[in-house]
C-alpha cells in the first residue's frame, strides 16, 4: 500500500520517532481549560517544532466535550495550537458527557462550524470510533477520521467515505490517509489542485430564514436564497453548512467592520477586498446578487 501514513499521539507518549511519517498529529487541548500552563504546553511546542523540522504535515487535535461551551473550547484550542495554513485539525469526538445524541449532533456541528470560521485555510476532520459514528449524523467538516484498529490499514468497516483510518497503536496511534500518494495528500491539506485562493465558505442558516455566508474575511447576507444551491455548486471546496443561533450570528457579524456593497455578475463593484476579487470569478449566475456586509479584515 502506498497511501500516506502517519501517527497521532499526546503528551503521555513522550517524544516518539517521527521517521517516515507523512503526517503527524498531536493533542493541543481538551475542553475549555486543559492543559494548564506548564510542562504540557511546553511539550506541545517542542513536538510541534520537531514535526515541522522533519517536514511532515503537522496537525493538532482538540479532545472535544459536547457538554462544555463551544466558544470556550475554541478559545482554549486557539491559545494552544499555534497553527499555520495547511496544518490539519482533528476534532476528537468520542465522549457523550451524558448527553443525548441529538444534542451531541447539534453541539458537534456547531463546533465544526466555529473551527472553520476561525481556520478557513485548514482542513478540519471529525475523529471518532465506529460505535460512536453509528449514532451521530454525517456532518464531518472536511472529512471523517475513523478509528477501527481491528481492520487492516485502509479498510475500515464502514460504508461511508473516509479521509483517515486509525488502524493500530503501539504507544502511538497509526493512521493511513485515503489518498494515492503523499503529494496528493499534501495538495489536499494545503487546498491545492487549483483550489488555493478560492473561497472557503461557510453557510449560516438563521432561525428567521435568513441565509448568510462567511468566506475570506467577509460575512454577507445572501440576497437570493433560492439560488444558493447554484452558487454553492460553483465553489470548491464545497461550503460547510451550519444552523446558528441569533446570538452566534451577532457575534460573527460584530467581528467585522461594517460596510454595505452589492456585487453582481455585471457590475462587480470594487470594494478593495480579497473576497471581492475571489467572488467576482464565481458570480456568473445571471441576476444573482449578494450583499456584502464586512471588509476583508476583522475589526480590532
Amino acid at each position: 500500500m502506498t497511501d500516506p501514513r502517519g501517527i497521532d499521539y499526546y503528551y503521555n507518549d513522550g517524544k516518539p520517532s517521527l521517521a517516515g511519517d507523512d503526517f503527524i498529529v498531536i493533542k493541543a487541548s481538551e475542553g475549555a481549560s486543559f492543559p494548564p500552563d506548564g510542562s504540557i504546553p511546553q511539550w506541545y511546542t517542542e513536538e510541534q517544532n520537531r514535526i515541522r523540522t522533519v517536514g511532515a504535515v503537522f496537525g493538532a487535535f482538540l479532545f472535544y466535550h459536547p457538554g462544555t461551551d463551544n466558544g470556550a473550547q475554541l478559545a482554549n484550542f486557539v491559545k494552544r495550537a499555534n497553527l499555520q495554513d495547511g496544518d490539519i485539525i482533528q476534532l476528537d469526538c468520542e465522549t457523550t458527557d451524558g448527553l443525548g445524541w441529538s444534542t451531541i449532533n447539534a453541539q458537534k456541528n456547531d463546533m465544526l462550524a466555529k473551527l472553520k470560521v476561525r481556520y478557513p485555510r485548514n482542513r478540519i476532520l471529525l475523529y471518532t470510533y465506529i460505535d460512536f459514528w453509528n449514532h451521530i449524523d454525517s456532518t464531518v467538516g472536511d472529512g471523517l477520521w475513523i478509528a477501527d484498529p481491528s481492520a487492516p490499514a485502509g479498510q475500515p468497516r464502514i460504508n461511508t467515505p473516509w479521509v483517515m483510518h486509525q488502524y493500530g497503536s503501539n504507544n502511538v496511534d497509526f493512521d493511513v490517509a485515503n489518498f494515492p500518494s503523499s503529494d496528493a495528500f499534501r495538495s489536499w491539506a494545503s487546498f491545492g489542485d487549483n483550489q488555493t485562493g478560492e473561497p472557503v465558505m461557510i453557510i449560516h442558516y438563521l432561525s428567521d430564514g435568513e441565509v448568510w455566508a462567511l468566506a475570506e474575511g467577509a460575512y454577507w447576507n445572501v440576497a437570493s436564497p433560492d439560488e444558493l444551491s447554484q452558487y454553492q455548486n460553483g465553489i470548491t471546496p464545497k461550503p460547510l453548512q451550519a444552523h446558528v443561533s441569533d446570538e452566534e450570528h451577532a457575534r460573527v457579524l460584530a467581528a467585522f467592520t461594517r460596510t454595505t456593497v452589492t456585487i453582481d455578475a455585471t457590475t462587480a463593484e470594487a470594494v478593495g477586498s480579497a473576497i471581492a476579487a475571489a467572488l467576482q470569478g464565481k458570480l456568473t449566475i445571471p441576476g444573482f446578487t449578494v450583499n456584502l456586509s464586512g471588509t476583508a479584515s476583522p475589526s480590532a
